[in-house]
């Protein structure tokens, strides 16, 4: 055999793992392996197993030998006919060729290539749960009707695969490929055998920089106890929440900044730290962009005051009660930070036309043809006082 000076280098799968929150994680890039049978494609953990002849002059039946790839720069060679020192330096120019990573991608997508443009018969998933399978199946693009196989959707749904079980705690998850021929048509079945690879579990959960008398039912609770797997949703959800209560005790600019500590590959501790600031106070109200007759219905509505200690709820609700009078198209509130624990706020409003004219027209089995029209004013008597009448 044969091959270049160069070989090209086949494509990389990048794998997640989190340095910092997953939803963050830097992602790794590591090459193919030289992996699985020559007609399966299998990453990783499989090998590659590349069986050859060398012929030696000096011998009268080939020499059969065995090559597997046991990482992505050593090799083991177990032969099987040959004298070890005597044939030294064949093992180890034949060894070399065959165990580059290099020759084992452009193996394993040389395969894959064969069956590019196929229509794709079924996907399926195994080594995980049924529901997490089915989970994954609804996002994996080669699983929907009418897939047609290409190395690049192929990719992109072996990256899908890690970054879900990355997400939930499975950052070294491994994809094996399976490509089965479906009769003798242009379809394939193809079987992705999934190894979740070992979970990374929380060592220890730390949270520091709440003040005092600051506590809610809602984060008494830790998202992790000592053992449990990391699933980065948890911890999103709890940071969320603990914004949440700060903010409702006035800290309007708190912050909460999360970071993973690696103990070890597959140990972490997470630490929640919290800048809450200073509690705040609204000190100056403002209504813009209406006449007069409406801003004083838009402060009662608003129903915030000068001294009043911030809460979100207080925001809310103002959008909520100006947005159901019906005369503003567009509702914006704009706080800004005057002093270290002062808030302007400004109720930005975009009024709506006063006057409309709807028109109905259906067909009833029991009435049969009706009409409706009616005419509106909003703001005919002032004050968002306004007049409709119906037909």
């Amino acid at each position: 055999q044969r091959r270049d000076p160069d070989p090209p280098q086949g494509p990389r799968h990048p794998r997640a793992r989190g340095q910092d929150l997953p939803q963050s994680a830097r992602r790794r890039s590591t090459a193919y392996e030289p992996q699985g049978v020559a007609d399966v494609i299998q990453r990783r953990r499989a090998t590659v197993r590349i069986f050859f002849e060398a012929r030696v002059d000096d011998l009268d039946e080939p020499v059969g030998q065995r090559c597997r790839a046991v990482g992505p720069r050593a090799a083991r060679v177990r032969l099987q006919t040959i004298d070890m020192i005597q044939r030294y330096w064949i093992i180890a120019v034949v060894a070399l060729f065959f165990v580059s990573p290099a020759y084992g991608q452009e193996n394993m997508w040389r395969y894959i290539r064969n069956f590019k443009g196929w229509q794709i018969n079924s996907v399926e998933l195994s080594g995980l749960e049924k529901q997490t399978a089915n989970n994954i199946k609804k996002g994996l693009s080669l699983a929907g009707e009418d897939a047609v196989l290409y190395e690049a959707e192929l990719l992109k749904d072996i990256d899908r695969i890690a970054q879900y079980l990355a997400k939930r705690g499975y950052p070294y998850a491994l994809v094996e490929i399976e490509i089965e021929q479906s009769d003798k048509s242009r379809k394939i079945d193809l079987t992705l055998l999934v190894d979740p690879g070992p979970a990374v579990t929380v060592a220890e959960f730390m949270m520091e920089g709440v003040p005092d008398g600051v506590y809610d039912r809602s984060i008494e609770t830790p998202p992790f106890e000592n053992g449990d797997v990391f699933v980065e949703s948890n911890l999103i959800d709890y940071r969320n929440e603990v914004v949440n209560v700060l903010q409702d005790a006035g800290y309007a600019r708190a912050e909460v900044a999360t970071s993973l500590e690696w103990q070890d590959s597959v140990t972490v501790t997470v630490k929640l730290a919290t800048s809450p600031g200073a509690v705040y106070h609204f000190r100056r109200v403002e209504v813009t962009g209406v006449e007069k007759n409406l801003q004083g219905l838009a402060y009662t509505m608003v129903d915030i005051r000068p001294g009043d200690r911030f809460h979100p709820d207080l925001l809310r609700d103002a959008r909520d009660y100006l947005s159901r009078l019906g005369l503003f198209r567009q509702i914006r509130l704009d706080i800004t930070d005057i002093e270290p624990d002062s808030l302007d706020l400004e109720v930005v409003l975009s009024p709506r036309k006063p006057r409309s004219f709807e028109i109905a027209v259906g067909w009833w089995s029991d009435e049969r043809l009706s009409g409706r029209l009616m005419w509106r004013h909003r703001n005919l008597l002032r004050k968002g006082r306004g007049v409709s009448v119906e037909f």
